[in-house]
C-alpha cells in the first residue's frame, strides 16, 4: 500500500504501473463488456479514467495529450478484441460467446492469441502440449528443489520428456500429463502446483473448445 501511496504522491517509478495497466487493458475491457458495464467507447473511456493507471498518467501528461492517449489505447484494445472475435463493435459494444467464456474462465487475451494460432495444429500436436504454452503457466518456474522429481515423473510418462525442467510450459505439461496418467507426485508443493495447473488447463480447454467450434461454424 505504501508503494502505491508513494506513486500517488509523485514518488517512485510509474513505468511498471503504466506498463502493467496497458498490458491488461484488453483483458479488463473484455471483462467489462462481458459484464455489460462497458457498452460504447464513452463508457470504455470512463472505465479507463477510474483506474489507478489513469490517476498517475494524469500527473504526467497535459490534458489534451492525456485525452488523446486514453482514446488511442481504448480504440487499440477494442480493435484487438474485435479481431479476436471476443466482442462485436457497433453502436453498442456486445460480447461474443468467446468473449464471455474468456472472462468467465479468467484466461488472458495473450493466451487467447496463442490458442487461436495453435488451433490449426491440433491434428499434429497433443491438446495438452498446446494448452501448456499459455501465459497463465509462465509463473510456474522450475525450482532447483523440484528438478529431481520432475525428471523422475517425466521418465514415467507414456511419452517421456528428455528435459522436464527446461521451461515453465514443459514443467506444467509434465505435471498435467502425470495427473491424466495417474502418476503419483510425492512432493507436496509439486502436488499443489499440479492441482493449479490442471484447473488452469481445464479453463483454457473450455476457451479452446469455443475457438474451435466458432471457427468451424464460420467456415461453413
Amino acid at each position: 500500500i505504501g508503494y502505491f501511496e508513494g506513486l500517488l504522491n509523485g514518488e517512485g517509478s510509474i513505468g511498471m504501473v503504466e506498463g502493467t495497466f496497458r498490458d491488461v487493458l484488453a483483458d479488463n475491457l473484455n471483462t467489462e463488456v462481458s459484464l455489460r458495464t462497458v457498452k460504447c467507447v464513452n463508457t470504455a473511456v470512463a472505465f479507463y479514467k477510474s483506474s489507478f493507471g489513469f490517476v498517475r498518467l494524469k500527473k504526467k501528461l497535459a490534458a489534451q495529450e492525456l485525452d488523446r492517449r486514453v482514446y488511442e489505447e481504448i480504440q487499440s484494445s477494442l480493435d484487438l478484441l474485435k479481431k479476436l472475435k471476443t466482442i462485436e463493435l457497433g453502436n453498442v459494444i456486445t460480447p461474443t460467446k468467446l468473449g464471455v467464456d474468456l472472462a468467465r474462465q479468467n484466461i488472458s487475451v495473450k493466451s487467447l492469441v496463442i490458442l487461436i494460432n495453435q488451433k490449426d495444429n491440433l491434428s499434429n500436436r497433443d491438446v495438452v502440449a498446446v494448452i501448456s504454452q499459455i501465459e497463465e503457466f509462465k509463473s510456474f518456474s522450475p525450482k532447483q528443489t523440484e528438478r529431481k522429481q520432475l525428471r523422475e515423473i517425466a521418465t514415467k510418462l507414456a511419452r517421456p520428456f528428455k528435459n522436464a525442467v527446461s521451461s515453465c510450459s514443459i514443467k506444467c505439461e509434465v505435471l498435467i500429463r502425470a495427473f491424466i496418467e495417474n502418476i503419483v507426485v510425492d512432493n507436496w508443493d509439486l502436488k499443489r502446483q499440479q492441482r493449479e495447473c490442471v484447473l488452469i488447463a481445464i479453463r483454457a480447454l473450455l476457451c479452446l473448445k469455443t475457438v474451435v467450434v466458432e471457427n468451424k461454424e464460420s467456415s461453413v
